[in-house]
């Protein structure tokens, strides 16, 4: 029983001395530096939201309409070579427009509203305008928006690089004042890498723009991508002696 309770005391002791080396490496002396690294790219990858819009005071017909018009594009798009999984409905609406009456207890309903809204995803960019012209061409007399942006996978690659250049900062950085204060890097203590939010532009002169129905807004609608910044943070904690 003597040497159980022995044999008890010291996992204790060591267990506590264990501790104790781990609070002494935590307050060791460091030199923390926090960098930014940037990288421009281009984007693979763009999504355009249309819409086909119909009205007619009787909601069936303002309906079939809808569904007949949408049918017309989204079939445009598939013979254009656009798979279907590339091709998802975002939004669809049907409510009341009233006629203007000053009588709060006659709402008249004036014509029912249907909106059907399609996001189509283009791994060319460079077919931007012509699937843009290709949808109003069919019908759609809505453009809401369309987002560049980079592919999951893109998206790492260039995060991978950009969190490379922010570490080579921290040292450099790091480095520097050691320099000053007359001491050296011994080594790291802990890294923290920062969150980020994935690259996307918007081109806003497409933006909630309407269009009459079957009308192609020009023989081939301008956007350009331009370039998309992807960077990654990280604090980086050296140890100096």
């Amino acid at each position: 029983m003597g040497l159980a309770i022995v044999a008890i005391l010291a996992v204790v002791f060591f267990g506590s001395a264990a501790g104790a080396a781990s609070t002494d490496s935590s307050q060791s002396s460091v030199i923390t530096s926090t960098a930014t690294g940037e990288l421009l790219v281009n984007p693979d990858q763009v999504e355009i939201s249309v819409a086909v819009q119909t009205q007619n005071p009787d909601v069936k017909i303002a309906q079939s309409d809808n569904a007949r018009i949408m049918s017309q594009v989204m079939g445009a798009l598939t013979n254009a070579g656009i798979p279907d999984d590339k091709l998802k409905t975002s939004g669809y609406s049907i409510y009341p427009v009233y006629n203007d009456n000053t009588n709060p207890f006659a709402q008249n309903i004036k014509y029912y509203q249907v909106t059907n809204t399609l996001v189509i995803t283009l791994n060319d960019t460079s077919k931007t305008g012509d699937i843009i012209d290709l949808c109003v061409a069919n019908g759609a007399n809505e453009v809401n928006s369309v987002a560049f942006s980079l592919t999951p996978e893109t998206e790492q690659y260039y995060r991978s690089q950009a969190l490379t250049k922010a570490v080579q900062q921290t040292r450099a950085d790091a480095n520097a004042t050691a320099a000053a204060m007359g001491v050296n890097i011994t080594g790291v203590h802990d890294a923290v890498i920062g969150s980020s939010l994935p690259p996307v532009v918007y081109d806003t002169t497409l933006l909630s723009k309407s269009f009459a129905a079957g009308a192609v807004p020009a023989p081939t609608t301008p956007v350009s991508p331009g370039q998309l910044t992807v960077s990654a943070s990280v604090t980086v904690s050296y140890l100096f002696a």
